[in-house]
């Protein structure tokens, strides 16, 4: 698909299986992207070159398809994939894009998740009363020992140690409809401040240093607290119109640093946690 085609790609994608045996829910899927404006500076941060063959805009709606089209990466949907009679673009496309460092990626997914939330607002039993926004941190277990910023992280689940990040993701719910607005990548640097690696692991990680300000701080946030990055979150989601009473969290989130923060933000908020004793 050339850059230079004005038809856009979501609508390409709704003609394509207008004809076909296309589930109910696929046409449901279809419909709502297409309702979610998108433009590249706006969604993406960055723009395509005048010379490229595939926008990246294109590109990215086709991968935010994939899950829906049960295509597991860019090199299933190659070989074997729905979408690759519409979308020829071989592997290494999709790769690019996701390797570019000038991506927005939190500015991707605020601009489409508030879209979405705001069309939320509309369903007859939606009740603004009743938003709550979740916190939550999880295990991203990774197996390269070279990896950037690498190290190992406590897992709750597993109750040992593994390789890999935490993700902290921020979710707002009204009890039927429930999207992720906000997320970030963090290590655990531990009593010993090496990440739980050893010296020789630490001298293999891969250091590199980022000319990209997204890249930047997406670095600072890997050494931050929890606790302030869920705050930093928070004040994001309330910048943008996000309207909750509640914010929902568990035990290792609730202590007097948050509980103050949430009473200090004058939204009538209150905050739901358990407390060890």
């Amino acid at each position: 698909m050339s850059i230079h085609k004005i038809t856009p790609f979501l609508s390409d994608i709704k003609d394509f299986f207008k004809n076909s045996d296309m589930t109910a829910a696929m046409q449901n899927i279809i419909s709502i992207l297409a309702q979610v404006r998108m433009t590249e500076r706006d969604t993406l941060a960055v723009t395509s070159k005048h010379n490229c063959m595939y926008r990246l805009l294109t590109v990215f709606q086709c991968l935010l398809l994939f899950p829906c089209f049960g295509v597991r990466n860019a090199y299933r949907n190659q070989k074997h994939g729905i979408l690759e009679p519409l979308v020829k673009a071989r592997k290494d496309v999709f790769y690019r894009f996701m390797e570019n460092p000038d991506v927005d990626w939190r500015k991707a997914l605020w601009h489409i998740s508030v879209q979405l939330w705001n069309r939320i607002h509309m369903r007859s039993d939606h009740k603004s009363d009743d938003v709550c926004l979740i916190l939550d941190d999880t295990d991203h277990e990774k197996t390269g020992r070279t990896i950037e910023k690498i190290g190992r992280v406590h897992s709750h689940l597993a109750h040992k140690a593994v390789l890999g990040f935490k993700c902290l993701c921020m979710a707002a719910t009204d009890g039927i409809s429930q999207i992720l607005l906000d997320f970030a990548i963090v290590g655990e640097k531990g009593k010993k401040g090496n990440y739980g690696m050893s010296a020789k692991e630490l001298k293999l990680r891969r250091t590199t240093e980022h000319d990209s300000e997204v890249l930047r701080q997406r670095e600072k946030e890997y050494g931050m607290s929890k606790i302030e990055l869920a705050k930093e979150m928070i004040k994001r989601a309330i910048r943008r119109g996000i309207k909750f009473s509640y914010v929902l969290a568990d035990s290792w989130f609730t202590n007097k640093e948050i509980i103050k923060f949430i009473h200090s933000r004058h939204i009538k908020c209150h905050w739901l946690g358990m407390i060890n004793v």
